[in-house]
């Protein structure tokens, strides 16, 4: 689905949806699926990437220092937030509308434990921020199924930045692959790296100047 992000009768059934997922999710954890959580998830991911070779040598330096940086701001924001059942790639292309049967959820290929927030706020095409009646409005849906966490709108943009790191040591777990390296020529480039570092510097900055 695309939503217009002035329809707010459909953010509140796509809240509602997710609502309702949290609600059978928040009974148990997976036990053979990740955690996504900076001191797990992330963490995994940055060794990889950096224990790997994939990167040339300055560039692994400017990824360790981020790192650091990161997980010294970040961390912090997870005490106290619960962990449960989530989808975990819950993008609009993976929610489908039918007349019949509204609106429904697809593709739980990436189901993990994590934060709720996780599920939400990669419905949003933009920063909560920016869109904050379509933000209301996902909130008021989703809290009709499932009570929702409002100190857990701070992680918004550290979970942003761990789907950036994510990505990164997905595509490097890739990069063996014929297929992959023939559908991205670019990675593994020093332009590539310096590329990804620099908008991954940008979002870090981002998530300091928040907290300032």
């Amino acid at each position: 689905v695309e939503p217009a992000d002035d329809d707010m009768v459909l953010w509140h059934r796509l809240g509602a949806l997710v609502g309702r997922v949290h609600a059978v999710g928040a009974e148990t954890v997976a036990k053979h699926r990740i955690t996504l959580h900076p001191l797990e998830s992330t963490a995994d991911d940055l060794d990889f990437l950096l224990d790997g070779g994939f990167l040339h040598a300055e560039a692994e330096d400017d990824l360790a220092e981020l790192a650091d940086i990161f997980m010294e701001l970040v961390t912090p924001l997870f005490e106290n937030i619960p962990i449960i059942r989530i989808h975990g790639d819950c993008q609009r292309t993976n929610v489908l509308e039918r007349p019949e049967s509204g609106v429904f959820l697809i593709d739980f290929d990436d189901m993990m434990n994590g934060p709720a927030i996780h599920d939400l706020w990669m419905l949003l095409p933009e920063r909560p921020d920016e869109l904050p009646e379509a933000c209301d409005a996902l909130i008021e849906g989703y809290s009709t199924f499932f009570p929702f966490n409002h100190n857990s709108l701070d992680l918004v943009e550290p979970l942003r930045a761990m789907r950036m790191i994510y990505y990164l040591a997905w595509c490097a777990r890739q990069s063996k692959d014929n297929d992959f390296s023939r559908n991205h020529p670019e990675w593994g480039t020093r332009a590539f790296w310096d590329r990804e570092l620099t908008d991954l510097e940008t979002q870090v900055g981002i998530i300091a100047e928040s907290l300032s």
